[in-house]
């Protein structure tokens, strides 16, 4: 059994972090904005390699005495690194700030420069959990609504609806209003409105569903795409149509990667609003009687219904499965007994 999150009010965390050993910038509770730097690590810009005994032709023994630095010294502009005596001297100097790295059997590596590797923080929110030596978990509290599949990189935008009709209409008005927007595409896609949607300058494009004759898994896409019920046909719950009406015409953000819950899923979230907001930890539920469930696969995918008997054992299914069972209440005169990893639990 899966997790969905659809709520008006939950935290979403995302880890930001380097990818390799660094020192982090932030505290436990402090709160940032978009583009704050979260952790940074300090790299050499470039690294001069010299062999001693080829370049000064000097015997293996006459190393330590022409070495005129230790491994791991700093070093100045200028500062004499080796140096061969006799009368026709030879002299390596430093060329700049930097420091001498490694010096193994007459192989100097000097390293010159410094450039930083930056995790910043890609929207507001408040650091949640620090990640030693690596980053941070950077927290929202707010409106979101998770999908399935996402096609495409984090995005935001102000949240619009349309229905397929109306990108027929007035298109060049169409196309201004739509420009950076993160649109939710009320209906099916067919191949002759992608063939119209393609051409839009939008932020990211949220959809129910999309069939695998769709072009959008062939092609390279010019935006974002989320599928918030995933591959297939399907049509949008009613809980996640409800939330996604409330959201119109709030800046929000699609997340690729975004833990809540749970799940790590794409999530579609609103800009966190710390007044209306307050970050605060919730709990996570569980499968039990009254619990809502989405169901998966068909020909029931979509549905809502609600938990009114869990098995306690595992039982057999007519394809042959051995799993636990839930009676589910679809409504007044519908139930249906289902294994419970054909549900998500909605997380509200």
């Amino acid at each position: 059994m899966d997790t969905l999150l659809l709520s008006r009010d939950y935290p979403v965390e995302l880890e930001v972090s380097l990818p390799c050993k660094g020192k982090v910038l932030v505290r436990t509770g402090q709160q940032v904005k978009a583009g704050d730097p979260i952790a940074e690590a300090s790299f050499p810009d470039h690294y001069q390699f010299f062999d001693l005994i080829h370049e000064f032709g000097i015997k293996a023994e006459e190393i330590d005495e022409t070495l005129q630095r230790k491994e791991g010294d700093t070093l100045n502009e200028g500062d004499m690194v080796a140096r061969k005596k006799g009368f026709f001297s030879r002299y390596l100097w430093a060329s700049e700030n930097g420091a001498l790295i490694l010096a193994r059997e007459g192989r100097l590596t000097l390293a010159y420069g410094e450039k930083k590797l930056v995790a910043r923080a890609p929207y507001d929110g408040v650091i949640s959990q620090i990640l030693t030596g690596k980053g941070a978990l950077l927290a929202n509290q707010s409106m979101v609504v998770q999908g399935q599949l996402l096609y495409g990189k984090r995005c935001s935008g102000p949240f619009v609806r349309l229905e397929p009709e109306e990108l027929t209409k007035q298109p060049r008005k169409v196309e201004k209003n739509l420009k950076g927007t993160v649109l939710w595409l009320d209906g099916p896609l067919t191949t002759k409105l992608w063939e119209r949607l393609k051409g839009l300058e939008l932020a990211a494009l949220v959809l129910a569903s999309a069939a695998p004759g769709v072009p959008i898994f062939s092609e390279d896409l010019p935006f974002t795409v989320l599928l918030m019920m995933g591959a297939g046909e399907a049509t949008l719950d009613e809980l996640s149509r409800a939330l996604l009406m409330d959201m119109l015409g709030m800046i929000v953000i699609l997340e690729p990667k975004a833990r809540s819950g749970y799940a790590e899923r794409p999530v579609l979230f609103r800009v966190w609003d710390q007044e209306s907001h307050p970050l605060l930890p919730k709990s996570l539920p569980r499968l039990e009687l009254g619990s809502t469930v989405r169901l998966l696969g068909k020909p029931y995918q979509g549905l809502l219904a609600k938990v009114e008997e869990i098995s306690v054992k595992p039982e057999s299914f007519a394809s042959g499965a051995l799993a636990q069972a839930a009676l589910l209440r679809i409504d007044e005169d519908t139930l249906l007994r289902l294994p419970v990893n054909n549900l998500e639990l909605i997380l509200s």
